[in-house]
């Protein structure tokens, strides 16, 4: 697993309660999940990663938002300040949501993130990604601080 520590000016993703510039973790056959730094400028969250469902049978695999590798006929919908990865019965496996803040944006990954054993390796909800063996513990609220605070953004507790 690699994770970048680094907090952007620009903007981040909330992984773990932390804002970080940008994430990258691996699992077992072949699976990863990238979400890359955002350059300012940039309003749209850039993901790579070969996902697989929870029985562990490929999915689809994704370059920079673009599906490179889709035998299941997936479709990459972006929305204004968000996208969604849509199976063919419009079920979402991840999305991304931009929230703008005075300094700053953060966005919010959801979905569950599956390796070629079935395992999931992390998972995203209304508060962000979660990843390691904590990630199934009981989530807490967000307590955002005022502005000109973006970087100290935590979960509470």
């Amino acid at each position: 697993m690699h994770s970048f520590k680094t907090v952007s000016a620009y903007h981040n993703y909330m992984v773990d309660g932390r804002l970080q510039a940008e994430f990258r973790v691996e699992g077992s056959g072949g699976f990863f999940f990238h979400a890359h730094r955002l350059e300012p400028g940039g309003r749209i969250p850039v993901v790579s990663g070969r996902f697989f469902d929870p029985k562990g049978q490929f999915l689809v695999e994704v370059n920079r938002n673009v599906l490179i590798r889709n035998p299941h006929g997936f479709s990459f919908l972006e929305m204004r300040g968000a996208w969604a990865i849509m199976s063919t019965d419009l079920q979402a496996i991840v999305s991304a949501q931009v929230m703008e803040f005075p300094r700053g944006l953060v966005s919010i990954i959801r979905g569950s993130l599956h390796d070629a054993l079935g395992c999931k390796v992390v998972f995203g909800d209304e508060l962000g990604l979660h990843q390691g063996p904590d990630s199934q513990s009981p989530r807490k609220p967000l307590v955002l601080p005022g502005p000109g605070h973006l970087a100290s953004i935590s979960m509470a507790g």
